[in-house]
């Protein structure tokens, strides 16, 4: 009954990728190692990074919806270097 509750998570986190290609969705279930040490949500993340990887290396761009938890995270570099410049004055 485990096995069938990690598959089940497996395609609840694969279903709500917003990064993940629905036409891959359901093939790269195959790719999750339900006897892991990684979560799987961990490896649908990782799987998030592959198709961000591959989107950046053919269209020079991140799919959309890759990292939006983190958007609210992200600084501004010209912040980062007013700040620099301005401790080193």
């Amino acid at each position: 009954m485990e096995n069938q509750t990690k598959i089940n998570d497996a395609r609840n986190f694969m279903s709500r990728s917003k990064v993940i290609p629905e036409s891959l969705k359901a093939k790269w279930l195959e790719r999750i190692k339900y006897d892991s040490k990684v979560s799987i949500q961990d490896q649908v993340k990782e799987l998030e990074d592959e198709v961000a990887e591959v989107s950046m290396g053919v269209t020079g761009k991140f799919p959309e919806g890759y990292k939006a938890d983190d958007a609210a995270n992200e600084v501004d570099a010209d912040e980062v270097i007013d700040d620099v410049l301005n401790s080193l004055m």
